[in-house]
């Protein structure tokens, strides 16, 4: 990662902890590999450390938790929460697939708790993947307990082909009233990204793409506002990185690790990186253009659903990454005269 040699002050607004990769399902489209049999995750007193390391460095308006299943801990969801909003009163975020709410009266009571710790923003996912291993009832408890509390609610859909659920689908299915789709509840649709299970189980055939660029030519609106520790430390700048236990230096957005140095310098110099502003202010197709100037017989797929799928052949093509090393060399000498 090449720092930008003058003035970046941007702040991200959600550091995203990533506190397990266990999960309880084993879906075929899942980038970071999680599932039943995964063990690593972090401690509380690790997790307490990054976020108070993050609080003094950068502006934190909400502390985020993810997984695999974050409530499959949850009692350390719960300390973490309480712990982060009662001393810096930062509101809470997380995301689940929603499968412990095997009861409406469970979703409510475990919602609440949290909603008591400063949780204001909940991210459920719904298609044809998630499904294959829940009822789909789960994800209505824990919907319609999010809506009562006033959470804001966004509803991530992945799509293929193949896929039986798309975000068209998903309010009827999750029984959202039409007032309130798209107003109180925000419903997301992306194609898998082609790292970690889904590479292997997802058929490249089966991706819906366009070379239309109005389809993924844009700004990337998450790359250093949402960066995400991991549970050994690894930190990236987005939330879409893939599995950080295995090779974490070539995932996307790989920013440095936090158990190596302290993580306020690994912070600002990430927000100080060329190629992740060049992603926040031009976007990752515009890149894209950049690099193949460079060297016009570059092989791209040059069909995708969003920038992050552009984001992930960025860093995935060997034959890729390796003109756009090569380019961010240039462009930082050329800054520094």
């Amino acid at each position: 990662m090449k720092e930008c040699p003058v003035g970046c002050e941007a702040a991200p607004l959600n550091l995203t902890l990533l506190l397990t990769y266990r999960c309880n399902l084993l879906c075929r489209h899942c980038i970071s590999d999680c599932g039943p049999a995964r063990t690593e995750g972090m401690t509380f007193d690790q997790a307490v450390e990054y976020i108070d390391r993050a609080v003094e460095a950068i502006n934190v308006d909400v502390v985020g938790y993810t997984g695999g299943e974050p409530f499959l801990r949850y009692p350390l969801l719960r300390r973490l929460m309480d712990y982060a909003h009662g001393k810096y009163g930062i509101a809470q975020g997380v995301v689940t697939n929603g499968s412990w709410a095997i009861r409406p009266e469970l979703a409510r009571r475990r919602l609440a708790e949290l909603h008591k710790c400063g949780l204001r923003a909940l991210t459920l996912s719904c298609d044809g993947f998630h499904l294959e291993w829940m009822p789909v009832e789960r994800l209505r408890y824990v919907l319609q307990a999010a809506m009562e509390l006033g959470l804001a609610v966004t509803v991530n859909t992945t799509v293929t082909r193949s896929t039986r659920v798309s975000k068209t689908d998903a309010p009827a299915l999750l029984q959202v009233p039409p007032e309130r789709a798209g107003k109180d509840v925000l419903f997301k649709e992306f194609g898998p990204l082609m790292i970690g299970r889904a590479r292997d189980q997802i058929p490249r055939e089966s991706l819906i793409g366009s070379r239309d660029e109005s389809w993924f030519d844009g700004l990337c609106p998450f790359v250093t506002r949402t960066p995400t520790i991991a549970p050994d430390g690894s930190v990236f700048a987005c939330c879409c990185f893939g599995d950080a236990e295995k090779d974490p230096e070539r995932q996307v957005g790989y920013a440095g690790n936090a158990n190596r140095e302290p993580l306020g310098e690994l912070l600002r110099r990430m927000n100080g990186s060329v190629l992740f502003r060049l992603f926040a202010e031009r976007g990752p197709w515009a890149v894209m253009q950049l690099v193949r100037r460079q060297d016009s017989g570059l092989p791209i797929l040059g069909r995708y659903l969003s920038n992050c799928e552009v984001c992930v052949e960025l860093y995935h093509n060997p034959e890729i990454r390796r003109v756009l090393q090569s380019t961010l060399e240039s462009l930082t000498l050329v800054a520094e005269n």
